[in-house]
């Protein structure tokens, strides 16, 4: 992680979640990061407390609701006015809906794919651009999904969205490519355990997905991790005691 220190990231979903647990890993790391969350209090609260332990970055709240872009374009506008550019991307918001496909409401669809697919697309955009400003062109994109798989039903659209964004990712990697871009793209799935139980794997995987994102920037600059499963013992465990009850 070396080479990133002093450099600046973006991660969305920053108040709460992984999102918070990759803030609060990319600012312990020295890098300056720019926290994208609706409730911009939460994401200053984290910096405050990561001030108090002697954190050696620096934690930016921007309030942005990820499902709008005007305010996509102003926090970006504004990272590049006050930091100069984007390093590194984290893309973690995203919401799980319970609709139905077979009566769902439009709104309430569309609300899936602004924030699951269309928002994470905005915001990729924009931070190429001033990645690519960059003199180095030497930057990173990771996008956190979720495994929807072992969810109940009613999540059609949700899941709809989370496979789609994995496909949008391997998309912008093979964009970048072909525009001789150093600019790296890694699909991040995360396990997505829900029903009885689920709450307590909750924190181990936000800190695993949060230890993945160091592990994955601390690559040497010529290797490049495309595509990770995130699964832990602990959460396989859960499954098996699932699946035999």
């Amino acid at each position: 992680m070396e080479r990133w220190v002093g450099r600046v990231a973006v991660v969305t979903g920053a108040s709460a979640g992984i999102g918070a647990a990759v803030l609060k890993a990319l600012a312990s790391h020295g890098m300056s990061v720019v926290g994208l969350a609706r409730r911009k209090h939460r994401v200053k609260e984290l910096a405050e407390e990561l001030q108090s332990q002697g954190c050696t970055g620096k934690v930016f709240a921007v309030r942005a609701d990820i499902s709008r872009e005007e305010d996509i374009l102003l926090a970006f506008s504004w990272i590049e006015k006050s930091l100069g550019g984007v390093d590194v991307f984290v893309n973690c918001a995203s919401i799980t809906s319970n609709v139905t496909l077979i009566e769902g409401r439009t709104e309430e669809w569309r609300r899936v794919l602004e924030v699951n697919l269309l928002g994470p697309c905005i915001c990729a955009r924009e931070a190429v651009k001033l990645m690519r400003a960059r003199p180095a062109d030497d930057a990173h994109i990771i996008n956190i999904n979720s495994n929807t798989m072992n969810d109940g039903a009613g999540k059609g659209m949700t899941r709809a969205t989370r496979q789609a964004a994995m496909i949008l990712g391997q998309g912008l990697r093979s964009e970048l490519a072909d525009a001789r871009s150093r600019i790296r793209v890694t699909n991040v799935t995360a396990g997505g355990v829900s029903g009885p139980g689920a709450q307590q794997f909750a924190q181990l995987e936000e800190r695993q997905a949060a230890e993945l994102v160091t592990f994955i920037l601390a690559a040497p600059p010529a290797f490049q991790v495309t595509e990770v499963m995130l699964r832990s013992f602990t959460e396989k465990a859960a499954l098996a005691q699932r699946a035999n009850k």
